[in-house]
């Protein structure tokens, strides 16, 4: 009990730089999942989008509705994504303001 009151400054940045450049790295892969889940998704409404010409060409209206609906949802989940990957980057910034702050503590204690 007394050890973990009184323990090393030092100890608890090192503890502290890890967990936060596990965490950056975390985000990092997970904003770059959804880049490709975006990326996926906007092929998906241009393929949409060409099938819905393709059955107005062909006169076929109700296949085409269909067609525009599917597309009006993958814009939708492509708003939500970027939503996230907006949430994502400023959980990104925070962190690296973080990871400045404990470097500015380190460098304090050695002074």
């Amino acid at each position: 009990m007394f050890f973990k009151i009184f323990r090393p400054c030092c100890e608890d940045s090192q503890i502290s730089s890890s967990i936060i450049s596990s965490s950056s790295a975390k985000l990092k892969e997970t904003r770059e999942m959804l880049q490709e889940r975006e990326h996926v998704l906007q092929q998906n409404i241009s393929l949409e989008r060409d099938r819905a010409k393709q059955f107005i060409r062909e006169k076929n209206r109700q296949a085409a509705k269909n067609c525009l609906k599917r597309k009006m949802y993958i814009e939708s989940k492509t708003k939500q994504l970027k939503v996230f990957q907006s949430a994502i980057r400023n959980q990104e910034q925070k962190i690296a303001r973080l990871a400045e702050v404990a470097k500015l503590k380190r460098q304090q204690t050695l002074i």
